[in-house]
């Protein structure tokens, strides 16, 4: 994409699948729009695009969803920062054993959490039939189940993750910390969770 234009106004938004959409408007009252990488010219007016977009968003979304995006998250409950602090204090080494993850896990909080929600990045996919493998960049969640290791005990879980596509060590496992607007992908939040949804 071409560099912006100190002249120009900008309107950029992320979509909810992480890709960018928006207008320039140049001092010519001309307007440049982008999704991604790709970018068009129109000679429409200003607010005849803007109006597009936003009922091509509301088509997309709905009314309801529409709104909620528009008026942004809610902030955490007290009982929600309880939570988020009680992950921040949770100890996690995880290691690749056979075809699993070992997590070795110390509760350091006041709080006993059911899952902790983390990243997993596989780096290399297996090629179906085969025991080759190719390059690979697929981010995705685990959910640990944490349930039972109560405050101040340790615990060992042994758990799976993508073994049907990847080998443990061709996967990265990484923590994750919720935000408002992203605490639907947390199980953590039972209330509120919907991935995949």
């Amino acid at each position: 994409m071409a560099a912006f234009d100190p002249l120009e106004v900008c309107i950029v938004a992320e979509s909810e699948s992480g890709s960018l959409f928006g207008f320039r408007l140049k001092e010519s009252h001309r307007i440049i729009e982008f999704s991604g990488s790709k970018e068009h010219k129109t000679d429409l007016p200003v607010g005849e695009v803007f109006n597009r977009k936003i009922q091509d968003l509301l088509n997309k979304y709905g009314k309801r969803r529409f709104a909620e995006i528009v008026r942004g998250p809610e902030p955490f409950t007290e009982v929600e920062l309880g939570v988020v602090e009680a992950l921040r204090k949770y100890q996690i080494e995880v290691q690749p054993v056979g075809n699993q993850f070992q997590f070795n896990i110390k509760n350091n909080s006041s709080l006993a959490l059911e899952y902790i929600t983390l990243g997993a990045i596989v780096i290399r996919q297996r090629i179906v039939g085969s025991e080759k493998s190719i390059p690979y960049w697929g981010d995705g969640r685990l959910w640990l189940d944490v349930s039972g290791i109560m405050p101040g005990q340790s615990a060992i879980r042994f758990q799976s993750c993508y073994h049907s596509i990847a080998d443990p060590k061709d996967i990265q496992i990484y923590r994750l910390y919720p935000s408002p607007e992203d605490r639907r992908y947390f199980k953590e939040f039972p209330e509120h969770f919907q991935f995949g949804k």
